[in-house]
């Protein structure tokens, strides 16, 4: 059944205002890494400068485990504007001074530390306020058009991003990354506007507490741990595909640089078909079948790719994968919601995109460690049989979340962030 994309104009201006708003910003996300690497790149003609500035890109993350913890102390919609626009100054700062003169590295890498330092409290704020933008039999439908909607983001960041790139330079993009930080907090501050809210009170334990009873709650909560476990897994598995995808292109298919290309064109095209289409599934069946169904034809189609070195095969099996990696992504994202008591997501949420976040570049990692000693076929299929693991995680979803006791959270108040 095609998705109606008239029905989902009744979510309201403030959801499309928030995903069109963030989609943007995505882009301009985009814009940033590819000015960022390629101005290094040419600025210190050094692979070593490269690589440390590309980490300086990436372990940020782990503050997410702390990060949430804030966006549940205070109003979440505040700690967004805040960290846009902080975002806002520091990318428009870089941009100015790229202009003017060269920025040294010593200078670069702080900034862009902080950068994305500031963008790990924006994440589990947003993600914990989406709820309350929709009703909650909309929930999975609203995450499956907003990853859609970033999914397609990317791919028009990282398509027009070179182009602009080339015509303008490297720190044009990193002025336009600016501007899509302010046409965010616009669009926050609009949905935001003239709401009667009742400032929340203090909290009554320390952030030492709350920062514990978030990972209690993760550790001793068998769904959510689940969940999380299985949002690694899912990473991990598609890292030697991110990391090897152009090995596998050259070296195993013997391809060139246009059908490299395709493949990753395959896999994403696949992923905003997946997230788009998780909503006529949810019609027909639950999400607590549709994760682990879409666990499974993500593990059999690397399982597929790697035993068949064709490239008819590894381009339908990467769009397979896609298509399956945007369910799993949006299902699991809107269990964890469902499942978080709301006073806590943003302490979930961070844990969440802190710890999936960081395993993709770990399984990047092993990867790059294992493939002088493995051949590629292997590497692949390992990957793809962690995504059976996921599979056996997810089973007793259904009877778990059918218990009132573990979904309703009895005596838990939802926090004042409602638009």
């Amino acid at each position: 059944m095609p998705v109606k994309l008239w029905s989902t104009w009744r979510f309201g201006y403030r959801f499309w205002g928030l995903v069109i708003g963030q989609g943007l910003s995505q882009i301009g996300n985009n814009f940033f890494s590819l000015a960022l690497l390629w101005y290094v790149l040419l600025a210190t003609r050094n692979q070593s400068d490269l690589a440390l500035v590309a980490t300086g890109l990436t372990l940020p993350n782990l503050v997410g485990l702390m990060s949430g913890t804030v966006a549940d102390r205070m109003n979440r919609w505040t700690l967004m504007i805040i960290a846009d626009t902080t975002r806002f100054v520091i990318a428009g700062s870089l941009a100015v001074w790229g202009w003017q003169s060269h920025v040294p590295l010593l200078g670069l890498v702080p900034l862009v530390l902080l950068l994305q330092t500031v963008g790990t409290f924006f994440s589990p704020a947003e993600m914990a306020v989406f709820p309350s933008l929709v009703c909650p039999s909309c929930l999975a439908q609203a995450n499956s058009i907003n990853q859609a909607v970033i999914m397609g983001a990317q791919i028009a960041g990282l398509g027009f991003g070179g182009f602009l790139m080339a015509l303008f330079g490297a720190p044009t993009l990193m002025g336009l990354n600016a501007v899509s930080f302010g046409i965010s907090v616009i669009t926050i501050v609009w949905i935001y506007r003239g709401r009667q809210t009742v400032p929340p009170e203090a909290p009554h334990n320390s952030f030492g507490q709350d920062l514990r009873a978030g990972f209690h709650l993760i550790w001793t909560h068998s769904i959510l741990k689940r969940l999380v476990s299985i949002a690694i897994l899912a990473n991990l598995s598609l890292a030697p595909l991110m990391s090897l995808d152009a090995a596998w292109a050259y070296d195993v298919l013997h391809t060139g640089a246009f059908y490299y290309g395709l493949m990753g064109a395959c896999m994403m095209g696949g992923i905003v078909i997946g997230n788009l289409g998780l909503t006529p599934l949810v019609r027909r069946w639950e999400l607590q079948i549709l994760v682990p169904s879409g666990l499974a034809v993500m593990g059999t189609s690397v399982v597929a790719l790697s035993q068949v070195p064709i490239f008819g095969v590894t381009a339908g099996c990467l769009t397979l994968f896609g298509i399956a990696a945007g369910i799993v992504n949006a299902a699991v994202l809107t269990l964890v919601q469902k499942t978080t008591p709301m006073e806590m997501l943003g302490r979930v949420g961070g844990t969440l995109l802190a710890l999936t976040t960081s395993a993709l570049p770990v399984g990047m990692a092993v990867s790059a460690a294992l493939v002088s000693h493995i051949h590629l076929t292997w590497i692949f299929g390992g990957g793809g049989v962690l995504s059976f693991g996921g599979v056996v995680l997810s089973l007793g979803f259904r009877q778990k979340l059918a218990n009132p006791e573990v979904t309703l959270f009895p005596g838990v108040t939802q926090r004042n962030d409602s638009p």
